[in-house]
């Protein structure tokens, strides 16, 4: 083992706007996550956590090989593996303060989160449309299908319901409000959409342009 991670759960600590973020990590990142992890689809080095000895780090270039990634975590892993170490996942979760205090704020922080993993896994992120099924059920209530995407509707969100249920009680996570549910999921499905076009991003106050190795370059 070359490097040990943990997942995380998101807690929202400022109000409305960060109660959204930390829904996004419990009811899309983490499910997702470790879905992935169990069919061996995911390969996490997640940045909440990394512990690793010296000489692996050394191994693998320093902290400076990762300077220039946005997606160091990722990166570091990945390095990891190529020395021919594992990165393993240990069982317990690590909590995410999430501290939006605004729309612009959130929004800024989820197209930056979701073009880095655009940038790393286009097809896995691409993919990931089948995780967004209340948009599209709204789509044909809209479009000609009233009752069949109404039912659908209502069936995408009994299940991330349940979903966020079943995360609350079995990883001991903070109650959050279950109306925001359906919010979330189309402010996710807006900022998956929006992802695709550009490549723009803002990291504590500065403008930076994603390269296709997920790579920063200031602008």
């Amino acid at each position: 083992v070359g490097a040990v991670t943990c997942f995380y759960n998101g807690v929202g600590a400022r109000g409305f706007w960060s109660k959204l973020s930390a829904l996004a990590v419990n009811t899309h990142f983490l499910p997702n996550a470790a879905v992935g992890l169990r069919t061996g689809l995911a390969h996490p080095c997640f940045g909440s956590t990394i512990a690793l000895n010296r000489e692996t780090l050394a191994n693998i270039g320093g902290f400076e090989a990762f300077a220039d990634h946005l997606a160091d975590d990722y990166a570091m892993g990945d390095a990891v593996r190529a020395a021919g170490l594992r990165v393993e996942a240990a069982p317990m979760l690590v909590a995410h303060s999430c501290a939006e205090t605004s729309f612009a704020d959130l929004w800024s922080h989820e197209m930056r989160w979701a073009r880095t993993i655009r940038a790393i896994d286009p097809l896995g992120y691409a993919g990931s449309i089948l995780t967004h099924p209340l948009p599209w059920a709204l789509v044909a209530a809209a479009t000609g299908a009233p009752r069949a995407g109404a039912s659908l509707a209502l069936i995408a969100m009994v299940i991330r319901i349940v979903l966020l249920r079943l995360a609350t009680r079995d990883y001991k996570l903070a109650w959050l409000t279950y109306w925001l549910v359906p919010v979330r999921d189309l402010l996710s499905f807006a900022v998956f959409v929006w992802s695709f076009f550009g490549a723009d991003l803002t990291w504590r106050g500065r403008s930076y342009r994603m390269e296709a190795n997920g790579r920063l370059t200031q602008e």
